[in-house]
């Protein structure tokens, strides 16, 4: 039996596409961000899919949705503000410059380095299928957070692995490198 495929446009899986890590730290990177529609259809997310870059689990990747802001409800929308903060303050975007109106083009996000902490949750009732969060760590806490000795849950101390353990470089701070080391000269800021 003779089988024939068209591949045209079609790449092969990489670390990314395969599973996503423990519940734990990691470094990564981000691999690709996109916007897309809510599954609601009540606004839009930014999606950041990261690849991890060090340790037992490197080449495992996971996704985080940032819901955009969309203007109807300003309590939901200045909790959003904060995830996407969070997210431009992880990746090494200057402090000063995330005061007020900021842009930035999505292709700058990809390929810049971060620290992640994997949270699990519940599994999905009807699949089984595992859920998790995947959110970024500030640069302040990114060394904790690799050590094991930092966690999103107020500090609860996490058992550490040995892959977790090895890590031991934290990401560059929103210092003067920061800004060199990523480059992040084309960001959009009306902060004098």
């Amino acid at each position: 039996m003779n089988l024939q495929f068209d591949f045209t446009g079609v790449d092969a899986l990489s670390g990314s596409d395969g599973y996503a890590p423990p519940q734990g730290a990691y470094k990564a990177t981000i691999t690709e961000a996109t916007v897309a529609d809510s599954k609601s259809g009540s606004g839009q997310n930014l999606v950041v899919s990261y690849n991890v870059v060090e340790g037992e689990h490197t080449g495992s990747g996971c996704r985080a949705w940032f819901p955009l802001p969309n203007g109807t409800d300003a309590k939901k929308d200045s909790f959003k503000l904060r995830k996407l903060k969070t997210l431009f303050l992880a990746i090494g975007a200057p402090a000063n410059a995330l005061q007020g109106q900021f842009g930035i083009a999505i292709d700058q996000l990809v390929q810049k380095p971060l620290v992640i902490f994997v949270s699990d949750r519940d599994a999905d009732a009807m699949t089984g299928k595992r859920r998790y969060d995947a959110d970024p760590v500030l640069p302040e806490n990114a060394s904790s957070a690799l050590s094991g000795d930092w966690t999103p849950y107020g500090g609860r101390r996490m058992a550490t692995t040995t892959a977790q353990t090895a890590m031991t470089a934290a990401p560059p701070t929103n210092g003067g490198t920061a800004q060199s080391g990523f480059n992040f000269g084309s960001f959009q800021s009306n902060v004098p």
